[in-house]
């Protein structure tokens, strides 16, 4: 007669980490889950046909901050919630904002063994039998150590539909070995024109659609296509571009609603930002009467940064880098001049950025 084996009962989660996975759930006591912007990204729906439909249990959405790698995870919760999956079937953990996981031993498996026993109706594997498997969303999972093991462990496992994004890609492929056959990719870059088109109410161009293989390339027929596709979206292409340009290819820069539903500390931390000049006083972050300027202001810099104008200060700059390079290689018996063309490109190079970002904040008074 075989002894059943006795249940494991794992140590209790620190209170901290409890409070974040209800903060970050509100879905869990039937609270609406947070607000999110009107307009998607191609994104989500690539990611959702990869968790329903694709072929390994884990979907990896590596890209910077700032892309909407975090606003794809609620629009996808969103949906989940509106076709009517249990709320404890889902389940989504901001690593960057759970202050207490260090303190554990393999914290994401820690913490599912704690997540079945104390918010899902069952495990992970009876849910799955049951025909409604659990969903977990995993957000700068790559800061957690040892995150790839851990996952290949819980996947080998269990039965359970994982999304994982993280701001940095290298680390996000250093996992890709020990996942192999169980992690698809699913890139968030900047917006693409059409994209940028969509946001801006533009007439948006039919997306060209790619075949699957290389051999599409070979074909003359793919490339009339491609010509006459871009000749009668010419005008939207070029708008959208335009655009592109002058601000970026960051979601934020382009649909207002994020301004204020989501405002610009995505990109510039709470913890970071500083006090802006204002004339005669001081406007913080806390300065609520004064909040909208400050996402004004963190838009114009926003907007020097990955917008098109510093093309200008690039254009002139760079020759004058490359010749002080020249000189650096050729004036070897005279270092004296070389170290001067150097320092009068260099000063001559933040001068120019110091003027154009002066008129710029000029501009924005």
């Amino acid at each position: 007669m075989n002894t059943p084996l006795p249940s494991h009962t794992p140590l209790p989660l620190p209170s901290e980490v409890v409070e974040t996975l209800y903060r970050s759930n509100p879905w869990w006591q039937g609270e609406p889950a947070p607000d999110v912007p009107r307009t998607r990204r191609r994104l989500v729906g690539q990611v959702r046909r990869r968790l329903e439909y694709g072929n390994t249990p884990i979907v990896a959405g590596p890209g910077p901050l700032g892309v909407g790698k975090t606003t794809m995870q609620l629009q996808i919760i969103r949906d989940l919630l509106d076709e009517g999956v249990p709320p404890r079937h889902i389940i989504r953990i901001q690593f960057d904002e759970l202050h207490g996981a260090d303190e554990m031993a393999d914290p994401i498996l820690h913490m599912t063994r704690w997540l079945e026993r104390n918010v899902t109706p069952a495990t992970f594997n009876a849910l799955a039998q049951q025909g409604q498997p659990a969903y977990l969303f995993l957000d700068e999972v790559q800061k957690i150590h040892n995150w790839s093991n851990q996952l290949k462990f819980l996947v080998d496992t269990t039965t359970v539909r994982v999304v994982g994004t993280g701001s940095s890609a290298l680390r996000i492929e250093q996992g890709r070995d020990s996942l192999a056959g169980r992690m698809s990719t699913v890139r968030a870059g900047v917006l693409s024109l059409t994209e940028i088109a969509e946001f801006r109410s533009i007439t948006s161009p039919r997306h060209f659609a790619l075949e699957e293989s290389f051999g599409q390339f070979c074909r003359r027929e793919f490339w009339q296509e491609l010509a006459e596709h871009g000749r009668n979206n010419a005008a939207a292409r070029d708008r959208a571009f335009r655009l592109f340009s002058e601000c970026g290819g960051y979601p934020a820069t382009h649909d207002p609603s994020q301004l204020t539903l989501m405002g610009f500390h995505n990109f510039v931390r709470p913890d970071n930002w500083y006090n802006v000049p204002m004339g005669k006083r001081e406007l913080t972050s806390a300065d609520t009467g004064g909040r909208d300027r400050l996402f004004y202001l963190e838009y114009k810099q926003f907007k020097l940064i990955g917008g098109g104008r510093p093309a200008f200060i690039l254009a002139v700059g760079a020759p004058l880098t490359i010749v002080a390079c020249a000189a650096l290689l050729l004036g070897s018996e005279t270092p004296w001049v070389t170290i001067a063309i150097v320092i009068a490109s260099l000063v001559i190079y933040a001068a120019l950025a110091g003027i154009w970002v002066w008129k710029e904040t000029q501009r924005s008074d």
